[in-house]
């Protein structure tokens, strides 16, 4: 388990990113097993790699850790509907971007049979509008045009539309880190 006062990857406000590293596998197959959405079809130590454009983390605030984030760079087809509502070839672009996959700790129940480590959802929200704020920001100077990915659960992807400025396109959660030079903010299928 990673330990508030070890060197982290990052730091920013009251949170530490580590690298995700072998030893946090044990973590990663109890959560992923706990997790009704990721259990049977991700294999945990998809939360571990690291690879050209695939960086994985562990976020963890004051009381330990709150969820793996593994980041991989794409591209995404950004395609700008005409007024008539079809799509001009010269109106396709194809934008860098960052696929998100999160990984979160177990719920807190309150009734004493949690998983180890299970975490509140309020501190799960926090970290996760926290944790995007930051990413969010740091991403301003890169050439990633924006942030996606996908989700099965209902619950986090309502929560990206209302609280973390995600649109919901073709069944992916798109978020503009840097808008297309005309200004036009719709965002179109993806690849």
């Amino acid at each position: 388990m990673k330990i508030f006062d070890q060197t982290p990857f990052y730091t920013f406000d009251d949170y530490r990113l580590f690298m995700a590293e072998p030893d946090d596998l044990e973590l990663a197959t109890l959560w992923t097993a706990a997790d009704p959405h990721h259990r049977g079809r991700v294999n945990p130590s998809f939360w571990l790699e690291h690879s050209p454009g695939t960086e994985s983390y562990v976020l963890c605030d004051r009381e330990g850790p709150v969820y793996f984030v593994r980041l991989q760079r794409t591209i995404h087809e950004y395609m700008q509907e005409c007024k008539e509502g079809s799509i001009e070839p010269s109106k396709v672009k194809y934008l860098p971007a960052l696929e998100l996959h999160l990984q979160f700790a177990p719920p807190q129940r309150g009734n004493g049979s949690e998983t180890p480590h299970a975490v509140s959802h309020l501190r799960t929200a926090t970290a996760l509008k926290d944790g995007l704020d930051w990413l969010t920001g740091m991403l301003k100077t890169s050439d990633v045009s924006l942030l996606r990915f996908d989700s099965q659960n209902p619950a986090l992807t309502e929560f990206s539309r209302q609280r973390l400025g995600f649109v919901l396109r073709d069944n992916i959660l798109l978020k503009w880190i840097t808008p297309p030079e005309s200004g036009e903010q719709e965002l179109g299928t993806g690849s």
